[in-house]
């Protein structure tokens, strides 16, 4: 009897894991929550177990990314981090800071650094968002941003944001992190 209730709960499992869906880079999975009154769009990690019928505000705490989050499109952008085509009147949407990767995929400099970029991701998960922007897929909002090599990177803030252009280590980038946090 015990082998076949461990049958069971591996064919059971099998089940679960190839009915759930599989969310690529390009997809993103947002919900609206409000936090201390400001209405904010989180992800919805896949491992999150929200119900179709229950709603994230019901959740006690919002679960914050801890890998970047690729932005797939405009509007996207425009909902989670600023209006591109106003940049030179920096407004930044979320409501903890965030920073954005610039990125391509043949950039030889964007490869090297991603790993750390993903390594700080999940080491500062609930204090920063980690977005990533491929350049080529969102022409506009990269030309809108100013973008003109990669990797480029934006630390937000509220109505502040640096643009730091080029590799950076891991070190540069988390004196970016801490200075962030700290504000």
């Amino acid at each position: 009897m015990k082998q076949l209730s461990l049958i069971g709960g591996v064919i059971l499992s099998g089940l679960l894991i190839a009915c759930t869906p599989q969310v690529s880079q390009d997809e993103v999975i947002t919900d609206t929550v409000t936090v201390e009154g400001v209405e904010e769009s989180v992800f919805i990690e896949e491992t999150t177990p929200v119900e179709a019928s229950e709603s994230i505000e019901n959740q006690k705490s919002v679960n914050y990314p801890k890998e970047p989050v690729y932005i797939a499109t405009e509007d996207d952008f425009t909902k989670l981090v600023a209006d591109p085509k106003s940049i030179d009147k920096w407004e930044y949407k979320g409501t903890i800071p965030c920073v954005v990767d610039f990125y391509a995929t043949w950039c030889g400099p964007c490869k090297q650094m991603d790993p750390i970029y993903t390594q700080l991701a999940a080491e500062y998960a609930g204090k920063v968002i980690f977005y990533k922007v491929d350049v080529d897929k969102l022409k506009n909002v990269a030309k809108d941003c100013g973008i003109t090599g990669m990797p480029t990177l934006f630390f937000c803030s509220s109505n502040d944001m640096l643009k730091v252009l080029g590799f950076q280590d891991e070190n540069q980038i988390r004196t970016q992190l801490d200075r962030l946090v700290t504000k």
